[in-house]
């Protein structure tokens, strides 16, 4: 154990057991703890670290000579634990807990199973027993022990319940914030992620979290014939009340006979997705290099679309590099389609921009047909800025007030679906380079409703 673990426990153990406990080992639970004996009279004794059954014969044997002089010089020395526990005279070093004990050097077979978890940084230091009283491999909190006998043994009890798991779990859960503070090694780990929500299964969200991972930053194996990069990713979601936590993670492993790019700007896209209920959370993704222990992690504040509503719904934009009928990585893919998404959302030059988005709800006329009317609006401004993460810094209202469209195009679609989705391919080699956003509009022309969603995204080269 570390030093910091030893002193947590060391301070509890003598807090319950008085400064004797400072001599005891304890390599299990310094909290009392159930033993195999199930004798309602039993006590331990924590001056001889054992059990004492009252009513036993006891063999008498005379002292041994050396060891009588052994101990004697030790008396001299202040080094016998025994004697200097007799010395103190503590009421709390007899404790009367029917056959509950903590667990020490000289009794660590004979008890029910346990498990010790100890946090250095949770109010000073606690610990945690978990035992398993029936032997059943189902672990809850250790349960308290009877009210002992004996002198205090009201103080006894109340000490013993202040440091009743459960109990120390409750007022933790009520008085500490919630945060966690990650260990990271080494330098932080940048990568780039985007997202985008479509509307799932029996009334909930599938939230799509696009990850663009940067070689350069990752630690690339060599290994017989290949180089190889291993990452894991993972994305947690928290309501606002922290009551429900919504997880994905998963091992992303990337193969190249030929290297990969150390290009600034170069990466190798991936995603996850997780099914979630509409509402506003807190995100968390982070991406772990699994060679070099590198970890980055972002978080930011959503809001998840409610697609189970009446009326017509746009979901949320997916920015891509490609988007046709044929594919091999399958997390890419959406029905027919697979959508290869740009987390950095930059494009160079070069590049044509893609997007995918999905229309719900639209509503059939007289003859079940829909019809429907899309605009798709480019504008560029030269304030904003794009970082590593791909985060826009400038106010997206702001721009559309100041600014003349660059790109427009508008197109009517006839249909019988009510559910339909729609992509586009924009060559913007005449547009600006910089920070441009994407405004695409959707009116049905059955029902009247008209929805809007936009996206930023960088065009004309890497951004800084």
């Amino acid at each position: 154990m570390s030093r910091e673990v030893e002193a947590v426990r060391t301070r509890m153990a003598v807090d319950l057991y008085g400064p004797a406990a400072t001599y005891l080992t304890f390599t299990g639970p310094v909290f009392p703890i159930r033993s195999s004996p199930r004798r309602p009279d039993i006590e331990f004794d924590i001056a001889t670290e054992s059990f004492d059954a009252p009513g036993e014969l006891e063999e008498t044997v005379g002292p041994n000579p050396a060891e009588a002089e052994g101990d004697a010089n030790a008396d001299m020395l202040g080094l016998n634990p025994t004697s200097m526990l007799d010395e103190l005279g503590n009421p709390n070093l007899r404790l009367t807990f029917e056959n509950y004990a903590p667990v020490t050097m000289e009794r660590s077979a004979e008890t029910v199973p346990w498990e010790t978890w100890t946090y250095t940084q949770l109010q000073g230091g606690v610990e945690f027993t978990f035992t398993d009283e029936f032997g059943s491999g189902d672990y809850e909190f250790a349960q308290v022990p009877p009210i002992p006998t004996g002198e205090n043994k009201l103080a006894n009890a109340a000490r013993m319940l202040e440091y009743a798991p459960g109990t120390v779990f409750q007022r933790i859960v009520a008085q500490t914030p919630d945060y966690y503070r990650p260990s990271i090694r080494g330098a932080a780990l940048h990568f780039y992620y985007d997202l985008a929500d479509f509307r799932g299964s029996e009334g909930q969200t599938n939230l799509e979290i696009y990850y663009g991972i940067p070689p350069r930053e990752v630690e690339i194996v060599k290994g017989d014939e290949d180089f190889m990069i291993r990452v894991q990713s993972s994305m947690a979601l928290m309501n606002e009340d922290y009551t429900h936590i919504y997880r994905a993670t998963d091992d992303f492993f990337y193969q190249n006979s030929k290297g990969f790019s150390q290009t600034r700007g170069v990466f190798v896209p991936d995603q996850l997705q997780v099914l979630v209920p509409p509402g506003k959370y807190e995100l968390q993704v982070q991406l772990k290099d699994m060679a070099s222990g590198r970890t980055g992690i972002y978080k930011q504040s959503v809001e998840i679309s409610d697609y189970a509503l009446d009326g017509l719904h746009v979901s949320g934009i997916q920015l891509a590099s490609s988007i046709g009928d044929e594919g091999t990585n399958d997390r890419f893919r959406k029905g027919e389609l697979w959508v290869v998404p740009v987390p950095s959302r930059t494009y160079t030059k070069e590049q044509k921009v893609y997007a995918y988005f999905e229309i719900y709800n639209l509503k059939r006329n007289d003859y079940g047909q829909t019809r429907y009317k899309v605009k798709y609006l480019v504008r560029f401004t030269p304030e904003a800025t794009v970082g590593i993460a791909g985060v826009i810094t400038t106010g997206l209202r702001s721009l559309f007030k100041r600014r003349k469209p660059q790109v427009s195009v508008t197109y009517e679609q006839v249909g019988t679906e009510r559910s339909d989705y729609e992509y586009v391919e924009l060559d913007l080699r005449r547009a600006k380079a910089g920070v441009n956003v994407l405004v695409i509009t959707v009116e049905d022309l059955v029902s009247g409703e008209v929805r809007v969603r936009e996206v930023v995204f960088y065009y004309g080269g890497t951004p800084g």
